[in-house]
C-alpha cells in the first residue's frame, strides 16, 4: 500500500514539472531522454519507475541543498559541512540503506542532529553546481616528464568536505610565477626536459666543465650557485612552465641562441691557466697514457684522482709513479708527509712552512718512488736522514693517495682502490678481450727448438676499440712439461716476461748445444778425495748438477732479442763453456776442502777438550754461522766470483775456534763487537718485502758481506781482508740501508 501510495506522489510531482516545462516551452535535458546505466547509489528504487529522471531531478534538488550535502563515517553517522556530524533520520526510508554521499532537505535537531528527506547523491554532481563556493587547494606542485608539464594534485572542498583529493591538473595556469620556478629547477637545470632542446645539452656541458675544473683544483667556488642559474632562465622564460610553451617560444624567436650559456655567465672567475694544466687529463707512465678523472668530494670513495688502468696494461704498471699524482697536488701531499714526520725530525726542518716551499720548488721529479726520493733531497739540501719508519703514509687524507681504478675492454670498471695491490691481483682474462687474443694470434708461436722468428721488439701495442692502447711484451718461454722446446708468448707483466725470456734463451742455447753441453757434464766430475767431502753439499750428484745449473746460467741466461745477439752468444758461449765449467768447479772443490778443514778442526777440538763446557758452546755457535754461509746448494746461491771469498771466511772460523779455546774471554769480548750488528742484519732481512727497491736488497747483501769481512778483522787478523772494514763503516752502511725504501 505504501509503495503504491508513493507512486501516485512521483507521479503526481512528474505531471506538475512536466505541465510548467510544456507552459515555458522548455525541453528536458539531453540525460533524461537518454537512458543511462545507473549505479546502486543514485537510484531510489527499481519499483519507481522513475530511475531516468532520477539524476536531473536530484540534481536539482541538490542544487538549492547544497549546504545540506554529507558523506558517511560509519553506519547512518554522516558528516555533513560546517564541521556537523548528522545521522539519517530513523523514520527515512533509506535508514540503514543510504550510500556514501546524500543531501537532506532539511536537518532538525531534536535528541540530536538528523537529517530528513534524505536521498542519495553522486558527489561529483557537487563542483559544477556548487561553482565559485568551492575551496580549491592544489598540493605537490612538481615537474612531470612524462606529460611534459608542471602539475600539481588540485583538492576540492565545499563546506569543509572533500570533494575530490588526488585529481592531478596543470599547476602552470593557476600559479603561473611558481609553475615557472620549479620549470627552470626540475626540468631546465637537472636537464630532465630531455633531448630534444639543443641548449640543454650544450648548458649542461658547460656546467660539467666548470664543475670538473673545482674538481681538480678542490674549491666551490668558481661555479655560480643554483639561484643564480635559475635567474638566467627565469629572466628569459616568464610564463613558460612546459614543453609545449617553451618550444613556441624558441620557435617564435627563431632559434634557442637566447638561451645558450657562456662561461662568463657561469664563473665567478676563472683559475690560472697555469694553475689548470696542473691538473692534466692523463698521466704518463713507462711509456704509456692513462686517463685521469677528479672528484672534490670529501669522505667519499671517489674523492681526489681516479686514473684509469685497463686491466691489460695493469700488471706493467710502475707503482711508484702513482706516488706523485698529478703536480697539481704531489706539493700538498709533500706537505702533508713533512707535517706527519714526528717531532724530532721536523725541529730540525724549523720552519717547517720554508722547508716545505723549498722541498716543493726545488726537489726535481725523477723515476722512482716519491718518499725514497724525498729523503735523499732533504739529506742533500739539509743534511737530515729521515728513515722510512719515520714517514707516514696512512695518515695523509684519502685525497692524496692515488686511487686506482681497473677496467675491462668495454672501459667498465672491474676493480678500484687505493692499494696499488690491486694491479696484480687482476682476475685473468678480463683484459684486452678480442684485440689482445687477435694479438697473441698474430705474434705467438709454439715449439719453438732454434731461433727462427725474426728479431724480437721490446714491446707491441695493441690497439682495442675506442683508441684504447696498451703495451705487450713478448718473451719465450720455456715448455713446462718437456723442457726441450720453447713458446714465443705475450705477457701483459713486463718484469715476468724478461724473467721468463732469459730462461727462454737458455733453452734454446741449450737446444743449438746439446753435445758440447753433454761433453761439460762428463768433463764436471767429482772423484777421488773430493768425493767424501762432497757429502756435505749432499753428494757428488747434487753438486755436480749444481755446477752444471750454474755454468749454463752464467753463460746463456742473457736478454738477446735478434738473431745476431742469439748468433754471437752461442759462439762465446761455446768457446768459454769448458774453462767457465772447469773455474766454478774449482772454486766449489776449494770451498768445499774449506768447509772439511774448519768441521775437522771443531772436531778435533772438541775431543781434545771434552771436558771444557765453553769448547763446546764455541764450536756450537761456528757450526751454526758456517751452515748459515755455506748452505748446501751454495753452488748455485752465490754468484761464482763470491766462491773464493767463502774460503777466506771459512778459514777465518778455524782460526777463532783455535784462539777461543785458549781465551774464551777474549773470544765473548771479540763477539761483543760482532753482536750488534749480527742483529741488525737479521733485522733488516726480516724487512725485507716484495715491496722492498732492488736498491736496498743490494746494500743488504752488501752489508751482509761487510759484516764476514769484519769478523774476519775481528777474529783473525793474520788474514787480509777485502778491503778497509770498522764499525765505523759498518754503521755508516746500516744508516745508509735505514735511509733506503
Amino acid at each position: 500500500f505504501l509503495s503504491f501510495r508513493r507512486m501516485r506522489e512521483w507521479r503526481d510531482i512528474h505531471g506538475q514539472i512536466t505541465a510548467i516545462l510544456k507552459e515555458h516551452r522548455w525541453l528536458p535535458n539531453e540525460d533524461v531522454r537518454r537512458p543511462r546505466e545507473l549505479s546502486s547509489r543514485d537510484t531510489p528504487s527499481k519499483e519507481s519507475g522513475f530511475s531516468l529522471l532520477y539524476g536531473a531531478v536530484h540534481r536539482s534538488i541538490l542544487s538549492g541543498f547544497l549546504s545540506n550535502i554529507a558523506f558517511r563515517k560509519e553506519g547512518n553517522i554522516y558528516q555533513a559541512g560546517k564541521e556537523r556530524q548528522v545521522m539519517i533520520f530513523p523514520g527515512s526510508g533509506l535508514f540503514g540503506k543510504a550510500g556514501a554521499w546524500v543531501m537532506a532537505a532539511e536537518m532538525v535537531e531534536t535528541s540530536r542532529l538528523f537529517a530528513r528527506s534524505v536521498a542519495n547523491i553522486d558527489p561529483d554532481w557537487i563542483e559544477p553546481l556548487a561553482g565559485d563556493r568551492c575551496r580549491y587547494t592544489y598540493l605537490d606542485p612538481h615537474w612531470e616528464k612524462k606529460r611534459g608539464q608542471v602539475v600539481a594534485t588540485r583538492q576540492v572542498s565545499l563546506y569543509g568536505l572533500i570533494l575530490s583529493a588526488n585529481r592531478k591538473v596543470p599547476f602552470g595556469p593557476v600559479f603561473p610565477d611558481q609553475a615557472t620556478d620549479i620549470f627552470i629547477r626540475s626540468a631546465l637545470l637537472t636537464g630532465e626536459i630531455g633531448g630534444r632542446f639543443s641548449f640543454i645539452a650544450h648548458n649542461l656541458g658547460l656546467v660539467e666543465r666548470i664543475q670538473d675544473m673545482e674538481d681538480r683544483v678542490r674549491r666551490r667556488d668558481i661555479l655560480i650557485g643554483e639561484e643564480d642559474l635559475a635567474a638566467f632562465y627565469a629572466r628569459r622564460l616568464a610564463g613558460v612552465y612546459d614543453e609545449r610553451t617553451l618550444a613556441a617560444r624558441i620557435k617564435k624567436a627563431g632559434g634557442d641562441r637566447w638561451l645558450r650559456m657562456r662561461e662568463e655567465d657561469l664563473v665567478r672567475y676563472r683559475p690560472n691557466e697555469k694553475e689548470i694544466t696542473r691538473y692534466p687529463d692523463s698521466i704518463t707512465m713507462d711509456g704509456r697514457r692513462f686517463s685521469c678523472e677528479y672528484a672534490f668530494a670529501p669522505g667519499s670513495e671517489h674523492d681526489g684522482i681516479t686514473v684509469r688502468i685497463p686491466a691489460e696494461a695493469a700488471p706493467g704498471v710502475p707503482t711508484e709513479a702513482l706516488d706523485w699524482l698529478v703536480p697539481g697536488m704531489v706539493a700538498e701531499k709533500i706537505a702533508a708527509l713533512v707535517k706527519g714526520l714526528p717531532k724530532a725530525y721536523r725541529r730540525q726542518l724549523a720552519p717547517v712552512s720554508n722547508a716545505i716551499e723549498i722541498i716543493t720548488s726545488e726537489m726535481p721529479r725523477v723515476e722512482g718512488a716519491l718518499l725514497p726520493t724525498l729523503s735523499r733531497f732533504i739529506k742533500s739540501r739539509f743534511g737530515l736522514l729521515i728513515p722510512p719508519a719515520a714517514w707516514s703514509e696512512t695518515a695523509l687524507p684519502d685525497h692524496l693517495k692515488m686511487r686506482i681504478a681497473v677496467t675491462d675492454h668495454k672501459g667498465g670498471v672491474i676493480t678500484a682502490g687505493r692499494d696499488t695491490a690491486i694491479l696484480k691481483r687482476v682476475p685473468t682474462g678480463t683484459g684486452g678481450g678480442d684485440a689482445f687474443e687477435s694479438a697473441k694470434a698474430a705474434h705467438e708461436k709454439t715449439g719453438l727448438r732454434e731461433w727462427s722468428f725474426g728479431d724480437l721488439p721490446d714491446m707491441v701495442v695493441v690497439k682495442g676499440s675506442g683508441g684504447r692502447e696498451w703495451a705487450a711484451f713478448p718473451a719465450l718461454s720455456p715448455d713446462k712439461e718437456t723442457g726441450d722446446c720453447v713458446h714465443l708468448r705475450l705477457f701483459l707483466d713486463k718484469s715476468r716476461a724478461e724473467a721468463l725470456h732469459r730462461t727462454g734463451v737458455r733453452t734454446l742455447c741449450s737446444l743449438a748445444l746439446s753435445k758440447d753441453l753433454k761433453f761439460l757434464k762428463r768433463t764436471l766430475k767429482i772423484s777421488g778425495y773430493q768425493t767424501p767431502k762432497a757429502t756435505y753439499a749432499e753428494g757428488a750428484q747434487a753438486l755436480e748438477a749444481g755446477i752444471y745449473e750454474k755454468t749454463v746460467s752464467n753463460l746463456f741466461e742473457k736478454t738477446v732479442r735478434t738473431r745476431r745477439d742469439f748468433d754471437a752468444l752461442l759462439e762465446s758461449g761455446a768457446r768459454e763453456l769448458i774453462r767457465t765449467g772447469e773455474t766454478i768447479l774449482a772454486a766449489a772443490l776449494a770451498v768445499l776442502d774449506a768447509v772439511h778443514d774448519t768441521r775437522t778442526t771443531l772436531f778435533e777440538l772438541e775431543n781434545k777438550f771434552k771436558a771444557a763446557g765453553h769448547v763446546r758452546t764455541l764450536t756450537t755457535e761456528i757450526r751454526r754461522d758456517l751452515a748459515a754461509l755455506v748452505p748446501p746448494a751454495f753452488v748455485t746461491l752465490y754468484d761464482t766470483d763470491r766462491l773464493p771469498h767463502l774460503v777466506r771466511y771459512l778459514q777465518a772460523m778455524g782460526i777463532r775456534a783455535r784462539k777461543g779455546v785458549v781465551d774464551f774471554a777474549r773470544d765473548r769480548k771479540w763477539l761483543g763487537q760482532i753482536g750488534p750488528f749480527t742483529a741488525a742484519l737479521q733485522k733488516l732481512l726480516e724487512s725485507l718485502t716484495p715491496e722492498t727497491s732492488d736498491e736496498k736488497r743490494k746494500a743488504v747483501e752488501m752489508f751482509f758481506w761487510m759484516l764476514e769481512e769484519y769478523k774476519i778483522s775481528v777474529f783473525a787478523q793474520e788474514i787480509k781482508t777485502d778491503g778497509p772494514v770498522s764499525a765505523k763503516r759498518l754503521n755508516g752502511k746500516l744508516k745508509e740501508i735505514e735511509a733506503m725504501f
